[in-house]
């Protein structure tokens, strides 16, 4: 059993490696067509939003630390009795500019039973985490405005045993507009048994996971002055000891790659 349990560096390792990793592309092998406009924009566009969830990773840092308390205890955060959940809310409001995030996590020991402390018998991390972002039009940019949102429901167990498992669902949204072009963007995808060596996690170095998948599908509308196009994708992502290997699929069109991890 581990005596000292370190989530920052799960968190911030091991979805960077996922995410980051999924955006590159080492070795195409596929029969696809790409020569289409709209499905190599919607490619990119998948890559984009699932990379930009590291952002929502980052957040952890304001909560969980190497002490034996979560950062902001009492001022930012609020401690639910009943369920164990630890509550952080903010809004900020701001001329045309509206942005709200909720963000919550809690502990389990390795019987299940939440706490209000971590410790050496901390085995889960539980966290669900919601924000939204509204621009409207600015005097100097006319017609131009954004809505996003993203969330994320993410559950690590394993933390005081030799392998730690995450399962878990994220979504991203995101519309704008402007006087050239207007688009709509949508993806959702599920982690689905994606195991790590837990003591790979608390190392320091760079990790990844070494099987799993995850599974997404993405939704692109775009019009602009001179064409529009409506594409729908799926996107799988299966993890292995030393590489990684990806399918984008979109109606017969198809494009697949691996990526392998450094030594």
């Amino acid at each position: 059993m581990r005596r000292k349990v370190m989530i920052l560096p799960l968190l911030m390792l091991g979805l960077t490696m996922i995410f980051a990793g999924c955006s590159e592309n080492n070795g195409v092998d596929g029969n696809s067509n790409f020569d289409n406009e709209g499905l190599s924009f919607a490619r990119a566009d998948a890559d984009t939003a699932v990379t930009e969830f590291i952002d929502d990773s980052q957040d952890v840092s304001d909560w969980v630390v190497w002490d034996e308390r979560p950062m902001g205890m009492g001022d930012s955060v609020v401690f639910d009795t009943t369920d164990y959940w630890h509550i952080y809310i903010r809004e900020y409001i701001n001329g045309r500019i509206e942005h709200s995030v909720a963000d919550s996590f809690r502990y389990a020991d390795t019987e299940g039973n939440y706490q209000y402390w971590r410790d050496e018998n901390t085995n889960q991390f539980e966290r669900r985490l919601k924000r939204e972002f509204h621009r409207d039009a600015w005097p100097e940019t006319p017609g131009t405005s954004w809505d996003k949102s993203r969330s994320r429901n993410m559950l690590w167990v394993g933390l005081a045993e030799d392998v730690t498992t995450l399962n878990g669902d994220v979504h991203r949204y995101y519309h704008g507009q402007n006087s050239f072009r207007e688009f709509t963007r949508e993806f959702e995808g599920e982690f689905l048994e994606v195991k790590f060596n837990t003591e790979d996690l608390f190392n320091g170095r760079p990790t990844h996971p070494f099987e799993g998948t995850l599974a997404g599908s993405t939704w692109v509308d775009y019009e602009g002055q001179i064409r529009e196009y409506h594409i729908e994708a799926e996107i799988t992502v299966t993890f292995y000891p030393d590489h990684f290997h990806v399918i984008f699929r979109s109606g017969d069109n198809y494009f697949e790659w691996d990526h392998y991890y450094e030594p």
